[in-house]
């Protein structure tokens, strides 16, 4: 169905041409193109390249009338049929097919034919024994369901083989590990040095961002005059490079409504970020020029702004400088925002909305030991009441 073809073999002109079908519907006649690669393209990529014309071409065919692999189907998939997903979600993706005992490694050379429900069940098991977690292994038989439904639809097998497995029972968390409101003041008080570092914590603790938020919040949506507040619409992603995409970052809107969300400050926080507003300002008179004005709040002294694993990996190094203070992750400053709440008696509803989650469930699923305990405290107040 494809062909390579070398163009002016032997000479410093030398190139490669594929030809290849076109996809066609049942009835009419056959199409043929081609395309003529840049001079110094290796044979590698012309050789993917016509692996997926071939694939293409053998979509609009019967079912089980081709040998394709898994591998060729995946590769398929993520350069034709990703185009409404967003460029870190398919990072992810493709994080956990090429990681190790990932979905390339274990099905990459067979052929789709050949994977059966047992087949998938046998990787379950053994993803399971190796000491994965059944949210790891959820989402990696998650990807495998996408992309062989995929290959449904393209009738390159008549079933899904994932319909009919077995997934191991995820384990509720009781134990959210989270700071208590002295540990923030302490934390606050031994960062009082690191501009950056003490702004993330504040923004985690008191504010309950995610890492993109912060990195995407600016100044055009932080109001600190009368009834304070922060309006978060906004978040900032990076994919890296490693994992077969060109690197690149930006700013997107979030994936669901509910995590576009307006927070109230309180008065520390607020405190923090006019400090951070005027030195801002003041860095603005100090550069010039040479100012670079992203507007963020989290921002270089230059005025560029931060990357989202700058901000991950800044705090973890300045938290191992202080290894005498308990380690959260920055994830977890977000945890300990809603463990106060939830303390603080405030209805699940409101932390839901705080929190940017699109379903209460998921509040009450990871913070099931907050609100535990403002329920006993409750109770404890119910029974002052009742015995006078």
């Amino acid at each position: 169905m494809a062909n390579i073809v070398v163009l002016d073999e032997g000479t410093k002109k030398e190139r490669y041409k594929v030809m290849y079908d076109v996809p066609t519907l049942p009835g009419q006649k056959r199409k043929r193109e081609s395309k003529t690669f840049p001079v110094g393209t290796s044979l590698r990529e012309v050789k993917q390249f016509k692996k997926i014309k071939e694939a293409e071409a053998l979509s609009m065919q019967p079912v089980n009338n081709h040998s394709l692999t898994f591998e060729e189907a995946a590769n398929l998939y993520f350069a034709h049929y990703c185009i409404n997903l967003e460029a870190n979600t398919i990072s992810g993706y493709r994080s956990i097919y090429q990681r190790e005992e990932g979905l390339r490694e274990f099905f990459g050379k067979m052929k789709l034919k050949q994977i059966d429900t047992n087949m998938v069940q046998m990787y379950i098991t053994r993803l399971h024994t190796s000491g994965n977690s059944p949210k790891t292994i959820s989402n990696t038989i998650g990807l495998l369901r996408t992309i062989m439904k995929h290959c449904v639809a393209l009738q390159y097998i008549s079933r899904n083989p994932v319909d009919g497995t077995t997934l191991p029972k995820k384990v509720k968390n009781l134990e959210v590990k989270a700071y208590t409101p002295e540990q923030v003041q302490q934390l606050l008080a031994i960062s009082q040095n690191n501009h950056f570092i003490h702004t993330v914590i504040a923004l985690g603790t008191m504010a309950g961002l995610r890492r993109g938020e912060m990195a995407a919040l600016t100044w055009d949506n932080v109001n600190l005059d009368e009834k304070p507040s922060i309006r978060i619409k906004e978040s900032k992603y990076h994919v890296s490079k490693t994992l077969g995409l060109a690197e690149s970052s930006g700013v997107k809107t979030p994936k669901t409504t509910a995590s576009i969300r307006t927070i109230p400050l309180p008065d520390t926080l607020v405190r923090i970020l006019k400090q951070e507003k005027r030195r801002y300002n003041e860095c603005k008179l100090r550069y010039g020029s040479n100012f670079k004005n992203s507007n963020c709040v989290l921002f270089k002294d230059d005025g560029s702004s931060y990357e989202v694993c700058t901000l991950s990996n800044g705090y973890t190094k300045f938290m191992r400088k202080h290894p005498e203070f308990p380690y959260c992750t920055l994830h977890q400053l977000r945890h300990t925002f809603a463990s106060m709440l939830a303390s603080a008696n405030t209805p699940v509803k409101d932390v839901q909305e705080l929190l940017g989650h699109s379903d209460i469930s998921t509040t009450m699923n990871v913070y099931t030991h907050g609100f535990e305990e403002s329920k006993r405290t409750a109770i404890t107040e119910l029974n002052r009441l009742i015995s006078g």
